[in-house]
C-alpha cells in the first residue's frame, strides 16, 4: 500500500485502472464518473506523484504495491497480450485522446488531439473583468494577467499511436531496482542538510530545523505540489504583523533553499491554498484596509503565473479548504462580523459556486484534511471561544444523505491550527495555552494522540506532508511572527511498526 499521504482512495482506484491498461472511457465506465472527472484525477494522480506519463505511474503502482504483476496480465503493460509482436503491444482502437504510454527512459510527448486528455483548462477572468467583489484594485491591475493555455508539449519524442509499452520483464526489471533503492524505507535519508539545518535535540533526532523564511510569517497559504520530478513547499501571503503581503515563495527540500515567485496580484492574509488540476488556488482573505475580500485567484506553479476566477458568493477570510473529487469547498470562516457556517463547492471546469449542506457548528480559524474523500474540519474557534469539537464532512452523499457526522473532539481546544494527512493519518499542528502540540487523528479507531512539540506554541503556523515527512513553518508567538521552519519524520515514527 502506498505511503503517499496525498493519494486518495478514489485516486488508488484510477491508479490501477491505469495499470491495467484503461482508458479514461474504460475507466469512467467502471467507476461511474464523468471522463471530465477522469481527467481531472488523473492531472492530480501526476501532480501528487511527480510523474507526467502513464508509464510512470504505473512504475509508481508497482513500486508502492497498489498493482501486483498478476494484475498486469492481458493489459497493455503486459508482453503476453495476444498478437502483440514481441516488446510492443498493439493498442487496437485507442482514442486521439487518450494519453500513449511508454517505457522508460523514453517520455511522451502529446499531440494537439491528445493533449486534452491531461492538460484541460478550466476558465479564468483577466484583471480588467469581474464586478463588485470580484473586481481588482486599481493598483494591482498591472499584476494580473489571463492564464495562458499550458504548454502541449512535454520535452520528449513522439511516439507512433498504437503503439504502447515496451514488455512487462523490462517494466518489473526497472521496478525491481527502485524497489531494491527503498528496500530499507525506514533509513532512507532525507534531503541532505545544508549547514543551517542542524538536527533537534527532541524527538529522538526526528525533527530538523530547515532554512528559515526570508522573512516571518503567519497566516498564509501553504501547499505542496511536484513538477518535473521534484517536489516543492509554495507559502502565498500571509502577515509579518499587522501589515499582510503578497509575496509568494517557493521552498526545494532537496536543496534547502527559498526563491521568490511572482507575487499574489491582491496583498491578503488570513488565508488557505487547495490545489486542483496542478493550480494553487487561494480564496478571499484580510486586506491590507482590514476589509474582508471575496476575490479569487489561482496560481499556475509550472507557469509561475496568476488568473482572477469568479468571486466568493460572499467576503470570507480564516475559512477552511479542501479539494475532493476535483472540486474545492470552502468551509465556514469570517465575514468581519460574524463566524460562519456556509459551505460553498466551487467547480473549476466551469468557474462556478454553489451552496452544500453548511457545518453543524460555526467557526473561523479552523483546520481540515481530507481522508479518503471525507474532509475532517477541527477546532476553530467561534463566539465561546476555541473548540474541540471534529466534524467530518463527505460530500459523496450530498442530496441524498446528511454529509456531515460528528468525530471524536481533541484532548485540548485548538484555533489557528492547520492539519495535513501522513499515512492514513491526520496529523494537527495546534497551539493550547501551555504548549505546542502534534496531534494525531486516527479515523479507523475515531480517537486522537498528541505528543510535544520542541519549539513554542505558534498561533496560525502552517504544515504540509511530503513523503511522510512534515514541514512546519511560520506561524505567530508571544514575541511575534516567527521565520522557522522544521521537519518531522513522521513516516518512520509514527506510522511503521518497530521490527526488533
Amino acid at each position: 500500500m502506498t505511503t503517499d499521504s496525498h493519494i486518495s482512495e478514489r485516486e488508488r482506484e484510477i491508479l490501477r485502472l491505469i495499470a491495467t491498461g484503461a482508458t479514461n472511457q474504460r475507466i469512467a465506465h467502471e467507476l461511474n464518473i464523468s471522463i471530465n472527472t477522469v481527467k481531472v484525477h488523473i492531472r492530480n494522480i501526476f501532480g501528487k506523484i511527480g510523474v507526467t506519463c502513464r508509464a510512470e505511474a504505473v512504475m509508481y503502482a508497482v513500486r508502492t504495491g497498489l498493482v501486483q504483476a498478476d494484475e498486469l496480465a492481458g493489459s497493455t503493460f503486459d508482453q503476453s497480450a495476444p498478437g502483440a509482436p514481441m516488446g510492443v503491444v498493439e493498442d487496437k482502437g485507442t482514442p486521439a485522446s487518450t494519453e500513449t504510454a511508454v517505457a522508460p527512459p523514453q517520455r511522451v510527448e502529446e499531440t494537439d488531439d491528445e493533449v486534452s486528455d491531461e492538460l484541460a483548462q478550466p476558465p479564468v477572468r483577466t484583471a480588467s473583468e469581474g464586478t463588485g467583489a470580484g473586481r481588482r484594485e486599481a493598483n494591482n491591475h498591472d499584476r494580473t494577467a489571463a492564464m495562458p493555455p499550458l504548454p502541449r508539449t512535454h520535452p520528449a519524442r513522439l511516439i507512433p499511436r498504437g503503439r504502447t509499452l515496451l514488455g512487462l520483464g523490462a517494466l518489473l526489471g526497472i521496478v525491481g531496482v527502485l524497489l531494491a533503492a527503498v528496500s530499507s524505507l525506514v533509513n532512507v535519508p532525507g534531503p541532505t542538510p545544508s549547514p543551517i539545518a542542524k538536527a533537534s535535540a527532541e524527538g529522538g533526532g526526528r525533527w530538523r530545523e530547515l532554512a528559515p523564511l526570508p522573512e516571518p510569517r503567519a497566516g498564509f497559504a501553504f501547499a505542496s505540489y511536484a513538477y518535473e520530478g521534484k517536489q516543492y513547499l509554495y507559502v502565498i501571503g500571509g502577515a509579518s504583523g499587522a501589515a499582510p503581503s503578497n509575496q509568494v515563495l517557493r521552498y526545494d527540500p532537496s536543496a534547502d533553499l527559498w526563491v521568490p515567485m511572482s507575487a499574489k496580484p491582491t496583498t491578503v492574509t488570513d488565508v488557505r491554498a487547495a490545489i486542483v488540476g496542478g493550480r494553487i488556488y487561494v480564496p478571499g482573505g484580510r486586506l491590507e484596509s482590514g476589509a474582508i475580500s471575496g476575490l479569487f485567484e489561482v496560481y499556475d506553479p509550472r507557469r509561475d503565473r496568476w488568473a482572477t476566477l469568479a468571486p466568493l458568493p460572499a467576503p470570507r477570510s480564516g475559512y477552511a479548504i479542501a479539494a475532493v473529487e476535483g472540486k474545492l469547498y470552502l468551509l465556514g470562516g469570517w465575514d468581519g462580523r460574524t463566524y460562519r457556517s456556509e459551505v460553498w463547492q466551487y467547480n473549476p471546469d466551469d468557474d462556478t459556486w454553489r451552496p452544500r449542506t453548511p457545518m453543524p457548528t460555526a467557526r473561523a480559524f479552523a483546520a481540515v484534511a481530507v481522508l479518503d474523500q471525507q474532509a475532517y474540519v477541527v477546532g476553530g474557534e467561534n463566539s465561546a471561544g476555541k473548540l474541540s469539537v471534529t466534524e467530518r464532512y463527505s460530500p459523496a452523499v450530498e442530496g441524498s444523505a446528511e454529509p456531515w457526522s460528528t468525530k471524536a473532539p481533541t484532548s485540548v481546544p485548538v484555533g489557528h491550527s492547520d492539519a495535513t494527512v501522513a499515512g492514513s493519518l491526520l496529523m494537527l499542528i495546534g497551539a493550547d495555552s501551555a504548549t505546542g502540540r502534534l496531534l494525531v487523528y486516527n479515523p479507523q479507531i475515531d480517537s486522537w494522540d498528541s505528543s510535544q512539540i520542541p519549539f513554542p506554541p505558534l498561533r496560525d503556523a502552517r504544515v504540509q506532508s511530503i513523503g511522510g515527512r512534515l514541514y512546519i513553518a511560520g506561524g505567530m508567538g508571544e514575541s511575534g511572527a516567527s521565520a522557522r521552519v522544521f521537519e518531522y519524520r513522521a513516516l518512520s515514527s509514527v506510522f511503521l511498526p518497530v521490527i526488533p
